[in-house]
């Protein structure tokens, strides 16, 4: 596994363009979620996560991507690390199951990209502060 390294990419069509999510299944370390909205070119940091299992991870929040529809039944704000509101609610014990389904409906593409090769807490906090990813609550919602 190479730092910088992309894990999974999607085009604005949906389209694979890059998958290598088989050879992330019980390695460990951090992932960064990148997106890029329709008419701009820029990706912007979305979320960085820590597993023992990034492959695994990646894949599941690929599958609430595609697979749940956005839901309205939240009762919770959602509120990322930086204080922002991110404008839609969720239920208590589901964040991802109703964010991803958001991310795909605000950003056109997006790629997951291998950042750090341990599941460690700090640098996890030290990427997502220097990228200030639009989603990341660092494990727990903000207080």
């Amino acid at each position: 596994m190479k730092i910088g390294e992309i894990i999974y990419e999607e085009s604005q069509s949906g389209q694979i363009i890059n998958s290598k999510l088989e050879d992330y299944i019980l390695v460990e370390g951090i992932w960064a979620l990148y997106g890029k909205r329709n008419g701009t070119l820029k990706y912007e940091c979305l979320n960085v996560g820590k597993s023992k299992n990034v492959g695994r991870e990646i894949l599941y929040d690929i599958s609430c991507m595609h697979f749940l529809k956005i839901r309205v039944d939240g009762t919770r704000k959602y509120i990322n690390q930086f204080k922002e509101d991110c404008k839609f609610m969720y239920k208590a014990g589901q964040p991802q199951e109703y964010l991803y389904p958001i991310i795909a409906s605000r950003y056109s593409s997006f790629k997951f990209v291998y950042v750090y090769d341990k599941s460690d807490r700090n640098e996890e906090k030290k990427y997502a502060q220097e990228n200030k990813p639009v989603f990341w609550r660092n494990g727990k919602p903000y207080k």
